[in-house]
């Protein structure tokens, strides 16, 4: 499932170029009390690499970053979210009340739906929550009013549940509420334009009288692909049947959209509704380790790189990178990576003896003991040679001197290391 999620995204995601100017780095310790050296910038998405990001879950973002500079490979990288780079946004939700949708439709969906807006920032993002039938719809989507997401539970609450009848007119209520959601949206507000559809993915609208105002058939379907590709904001339709129709949803996101069959369970919908989350958030920090570039070579001349993510075999975004050497050659570390942001990669090289700093005392000691070991060592051997090769004290030669006094001394043979200092006097007196 994953593979053939990659596999479509690879198709739809355009190679980008990212940033006109190069996200900045800036050297930092891998981990405290290491000397293991990393680097980690900021980079801004676009849309097309928040969508290629957000389609992507936690095991696979690491994996689809890479990074070099001055042509050498950086290990890596972590990713971290930069929560301070949400993006405001207005968020226009459907909830489709046909008859498909009851029961654990319905159920699943407020579960699921509460506690993925519980997560969401309050201060960048406004919510509106409608519930869709056959009844009334340009009313229904036209009241639409955006709330902070904590209001936007409360909507899910009171939502009506589905009607053993109701209809699910997905064609008309997708163009609506595109057009609600650009509007909501435009250039005084100056942020993004996003709608989620939750439905069982078929446009249903039966024979009751509302059914003429309301688009069906190939006709209707190309309308209203028509309408939403004009209107502009990101769609995400979230189907909750493995046999939706999918080529039909595909049309209706548009070209900038996505469509996703998921199962009914509520697992499944919050794994998809917290990678629409991450597309909300426009700066990731990449967090590579140096590798083969050493920090010497980092604190001579400045130097140009990048950081590419690839979706499958396709390049989907890339952004330059720039490394600027500080006055002093050799930088001091400025901080300290997030453990969250050490990708598997990374947390393997530190192992292998890339951060081994914080064991350095440790280190020092049981070298010390060792030199103290073999110097004893060598002692030992010397004393024991020097015994073997000691003359016996008949064949220690001596020396006889006689003073002006009359007084003559004899110089007694040298000490050696058996011998005890107090009992083998240097020059004893001899005669007069």
């Amino acid at each position: 499932m994953r593979r053939a999620l990659l596999a479509v995204l690879g198709i739809t995601v355009a190679r980008v170029g990212m940033a006109q100017v190069p996200a900045r780095l800036e050297l930092v310790r891998c981990t405290a009390g290491s000397d293991a050296p990393c680097l980690r910038a900021r980079v801004t998405l676009d849309a097309s690499a928040r969508a290629a990001v957000g389609a992507l879950d936690s095991v696979w973002q690491n994996a689809a970053w890479s990074g070099e500079i001055v042509g050498h490979p950086l290990v890596g990288p972590g990713l971290g979210a930069a929560p301070a780079e949400v993006l405001p946004t207005r968020l226009l939700i459907l909830i489709d009340r046909g008859a498909a949708m009851s029961g654990e439709g319905i159920a699943f969906t407020r579960i699921a739906l509460k506690s993925w807006l519980a997560t969401l920032d309050t201060s960048a993002i406004k919510v509106a929550v409608v519930g869709f039938d056959g009844r009334d719809l340009p009313r229904q989507i036209a009241d639409a009013t955006f709330h902070s997401p904590g209001s936007a539970i409360a909507s899910v609450d009171t939502l009506r549940a589905p009607a053993s009848k109701g209809r699910s007119p997905l064609y008309s209520a997708i163009l609506r509420g595109a057009q609600r959601v650009a509007a909501a949206s435009d250039g005084a507000f100056g942020g993004n334009a996003g709608l989620l559809v939750i439905s069982m993915g078929r446009n249903d609208l039966g024979r009751g009288k509302d059914a003429a105002d309301l688009l069906a058939g190939p006709a209707g379907l190309s309308q209203a692909a028509a309408g939403v590709g004009s209107a502009g904001p990101r769609i995400w339709i979230l189907a909750l049947s493995v046999n939706a129709p999918m080529a039909e949803l595909h049309a209706l996101a548009g070209p900038a959209g996505s469509a996703y069959s998921v199962a009914l369970d509520p697992n499944a919908i919050a794994l998809r509704l917290a990678a629409i989350a991450r597309e909300f958030i426009g700066a990731r920090e990449l967090t590579f380790g140096v590798g083969a570039l050493g920090t010497a070579a980092l604190g001579r001349t400045a130097a140009i790189g990048s950081a590419a993510l690839s979706v499958g075999a396709t390049r989907a975004a890339v952004a330059a990178l720039a490394w600027r050497p500080p006055l002093i050659a050799m930088p001091a570390f400025q901080a300290v990576a997030e453990p969250s942001a050490l990708s598997p990669a990374l947390r393997e090289a530190l192992l292998l003896g890339v951060g081994a700093g914080s064991n350095r005392p440790v280190v020092a000691l049981l070298m010390a003991v060792l030199v103290a070991g073999i110097w004893v060592l060598a002692l030992r051997v010397g004393w024991r040679q020097s015994t073997v090769a000691a003359p016996t004290a008949r064949e220690r030669s001596t020396t006889t001197r006689t003073g002006a006094a009359g007084v003559t001394t004899e110089e007694g043979p040298p000490r050696q290391p058996e011998d005890i200092t107090h009992q083998t006097a240097r020059r004893t007196a001899l005669r007069r």
